[in-house]
C-alpha cells in the first residue's frame, strides 16, 4: 500500500490524503475502522528517527484529533502512542506524553485500565515553616 511506502516523499502524500480519507466514512464505526487499517503506516512514520519530521508531526497532531472522536478511537491512538512512548527518541516523548494526557483528560476512563500507560499525580505540597520577624532580622 501507499501508505507503508518507504519513500518520505510518499509518506509526506499520504499524511496529506489522511484528513480526506478518514472523513469520508460514513459514520465514526466505519471510520475507526479505517484508522485501524492505517496503523501500520502510522507505526511506519512514528518510527523514523531524525527524519521526516513534517510527516511524523502530522500523523501525530491527526491521531490526536481522531483520538477525541469517542472512546474506541481514543483507545486505538493511545495505544500507538503508548508504544511509541516506550520505544523512540526522547525528543518526541513530550508530544505523545501530551497526547496521553489530552486522551485522559477527554475520556477517564481510559485511566482505570491496568494497561494505561500513566498517571497523573499531584504534587505534595511540604507545609512551609515561616521564621518569626524580629527586629534583628530586619
Amino acid at each position: 500500500s501507499l501508505g507503508q511506502h518507504p519513500s518520505v516523499n510518499m509518506q509526506l502524500f499520504v499524511s496529506q490524503w489522511l484528513e480526506q480519507s478518514v472523513g469520508a466514512a460514513s459514520n465514526q464505526q466505519q471510520g475507526l475502522v479505517h484508522l485501524q487499517q492505517l496503523r501500520p503506516y502510522f507505526l511506519s512514520v512514528l518510527s523514523h528517527v531524525n527524519k521526516a519530521r513534517t510527516v511524523k508531526n502530522r500523523v501525530i497532531s491527526f491521531l490526536q484529533n481522531q483520538g477525541l472522536q469517542s472512546f474506541e478511537h481514543a483507545q486505538f491512538v493511545a495505544d500507538i502512542f503508548t508504544r511509541q512512548v516506550l520505544t523512540v527518541a526522547i525528543q518526541d516523548k513530550a508530544q505523545y506524553i501530551a497526547g496521553l494526557y489530552q486522551l485522559q483528560q477527554s475520556f477517564p476512563v481510559l485511566a482505570q485500565d491496568a494497561s494505561w500507560p500513566m498517571q497523573v499525580v499531584l504534587p505534595a505540597l511540604l507545609p512551609m515553616a515561616v521564621a518569626p520577624v524580629t527586629a534583628e532580622s530586619v
